[in-house]
């Protein structure tokens, strides 16, 4: 069986640390499901973002918009909002969600898009935002 792991790191001193508890349960799980000397290959890049503050912000302003309008928490708003843009998966029955701060500009810039279509849809104008 072919298993995928992808994990974020950050340099804190001489070491790279997982940058959330979410990932460190991903490998933590990832671990346990290895055979006893099965043999992992790894391939570390130095990742820039391109994102930028500002299409966080807006995302998450649009979200807790649609959370009020809607009647939802904004963590279920977000969580759905995840699922429509492709940033969720199921590992283990597990469901795991992507976060919005590791997409680069081009990415983001589609989950506004998909957003803005689904408020639209629901009679919600986040045009002016």
């Amino acid at each position: 069986m072919n298993q995928l792991l992808k994990i974020t790191f950050k340099k804190k001193g001489n070491k790279l640390v997982i940058t959330s508890k979410l990932e460190r349960d991903q490998y933590n799980i990832f671990i346990r499901s290895l055979d006893e000397d099965a043999i992992v290959e790894g391939l570390l890049e130095l990742r820039t973002l391109d994102n930028t503050k500002s299409q966080l912000a807006k995302i998450h302003v649009m979200i807790k918009i649609m959370a009020d309008e809607q009647g939802y928490s904004v963590k279920e708003m977000k969580e759905i909002m995840k699922d429509e843009c492709g940033m969720s998966y199921k590992k283990e029955g597990k469901k795991i969600y992507e976060s919005f701060a590791d997409k680069s500009k081009d990415e983001l810039s589609n989950v506004i898009e998909t957003i803005i279509q689904r408020a639209s849809f629901l009679n919600i104008n986040l045009q002016d935002l």
